[in-house]
């Protein structure tokens, strides 16, 4: 069955005087290969338009309020290879910048939250805490894919396994 190919994804730092905090975008897993991916066969003039519609050039929606971005990353660049993390892409041959980005503000501190959790959210949780990052994710902002039945609780013990902290917003 073919998959439809996923939008470039956009990471943003919030500034804050305390906290950190990222998003990460949807994301979807076709298998290919050596590495979980997305692939385009081909490229039609639809999906051309929709590359420039999700791409680097993109606008956020009108109503989004970016008055407190302090800088875009993108990830999800790469056509043969998919990023789900925020940090890497799934070979971890290429950075998005923003672990450098945090190291050079010396912030160690990160709350995550997005889609999917089974995937975007808990491979930057793992990539997060592999480098080193206090790590927090907000349960209510986040939103799992659940292929299989039970990836999300997979994913939320992975996470805990490498020392996650799991939490609602309202304990903010």
């Amino acid at each position: 069955m073919p998959v439809a190919a996923p939008s470039p994804q956009r990471t943003f730092f919030l500034r804050s005087s305390e906290r950190c905090k990222v998003r990460d975008d949807e994301g979807v897993i076709a298998s290919t290969r050596e590495l979980a991916q997305w692939r385009l066969d081909s490229e039609s003039d639809e999906e051309a338009a929709e590359a420039e519609f999700y791409g680097p050039n993109a606008d956020f929606a009108a109503a989004f309020d970016t008055s407190r971005i302090a800088h875009v990353f993108h990830k999800g660049v790469e056509r043969n290879i998919d990023s789900y993390s925020t940090f890497f892409d799934n070979a971890h041959r290429r950075e998005t910048g923003l672990a450098d980005y945090l190291k050079k503000r010396s912030i160690k501190d990160i709350y995550l939250m997005g889609l999917a959790l089974d995937y975007c959210v808990k491979y930057s949780v793992l990539d997060a805490r592999q480098l080193g990052l206090n790590t927090h994710v907000i349960l209510d902002g986040c939103r799992g894919i659940e292929l299989e039945p039970g990836d999300i609780d997979r994913a939320l013990d992975e996470m805990k396994r490498v020392g996650a902290v799991l939490l609602k917003s309202s304990e903010l």
